[in-house]
């Protein structure tokens, strides 16, 4: 054990917050899944949904269109294997699996495309 951890594990019983990391996390809430839905930014009037589920949890994404895609956004600081679909006209069109990941402080953001 390095004295910097024994130190800071024997302080813990006195002062809380003693951590080995220097790092301040800030109170920002980072979006883990940022998807994008190539060529789905016009869907002539159908609706298009994008969701993300993770076991139990399910999350339909939002979205708006940019230019010919659709740029979805969600599972805000959670991380986890997410399978995300695109749903159009009640059926799945897409799909991909992804992992987020996360630091100490906050998810890892995943850029995705479809």
């Amino acid at each position: 054990m390095t004295l910097l951890r024994a130190l800071c594990l024997t302080a813990a019983v006195v002062i809380t917050g003693c951590r080995e990391s220097s790092r301040d996390c800030t109170q920002i809430a980072l979006v883990g899944l940022n998807v994008t839905v190539v060529g789905a930014g016009d869907p002539d009037g159908g609706t298009i949904t994008v969701t993300a589920t993770d076991g139990d949890y399910a999350e339909e994404l939002s979205c708006a269109p940019q230019g010919e895609s659709l740029v979805c956004a969600g599972a805000t600081e959670r991380p986890g294997r997410y399978l995300i679909e695109v749903i159009a006209g009640g059926d799945v069109v897409a799909s991909k699996e992804v992992t987020v990941g996360e630091d100490e402080c906050h998810v890892i953001p995943e850029d995705v495309s479809i």
